[in-house]
């Protein structure tokens, strides 16, 4: 790789961790490499989300001034960097399916909106529901009370109908 691809990496690598909210750094040695193309096809397929495989020394360069330098600082081996901007929870629970699955992939730690956790924490994110579950409770929060109001409105005429409804059965009764 020559010095303008690389700069062009950097540039590249730097402006995806700038915009980031997560940082996830996993080993994959030993990974097939059908295995590891299955996982990028399946990250790229959640907006916001990729996964880079870049040397340390260029991923270093990148992070340089960055929210995930603190990540940086202590790369040994190699590293693989998933980079989510918006959606945070579907590409945790996608990378903790593959390290289930794969034995081989080993999630190391990460950057949160600046701070380090550990791949404990990664694993407590992908245990949390996802975006669009939680916008189905709220929204099924904030339905409650009209839902329940409009049952209440309901009952009364219900109960007037109930009400009519003995009666001419009594006279029908009383006839009969």
């Amino acid at each position: 790789m020559d010095r303008e691809s690389k700069e062009t990496v950097v540039q590249a690598v730097n402006e995806e961790l700038t915009a980031s909210s997560l940082v996830v750094r996993f080993a994959f040695s030993g990974l097939q490499v059908e295995q590891s193309n299955q996982l990028r096809r399946d990250m790229e397929k959640i907006e916001g989300t990729s996964v880079r495989v870049i040397k340390n020394t260029l991923v270093k360069i990148a992070g340089n001034g960055t929210h995930a330098s603190p990540l940086l600082d202590e790369l040994v081996g190699p590293n693989a960097f998933l980079i989510c901007r918006d959606d945070v929870v579907t590409p945790c629970k996608t990378l903790v399916k593959y390290a289930k699955d794969y034995e081989k992939l080993e999630i190391l730690d990460g950057i949160l909106d600046g701070q380090k956790i550990g791949a404990e924490q990664v694993k407590a994110l992908a245990d949390m529901p996802s975006r669009e579950e939680l916008l189905a409770r709220l929204l099924y929060v904030l339905n409650g009370p009209k839902r329940e109001f409009v049952q209440v409105l309901a009952a009364v005429p219900r109960s007037m109908l109930n009400v009519l409804n003995a009666i001419k059965d009594k006279q029908g009764e009383q006839a009969a």
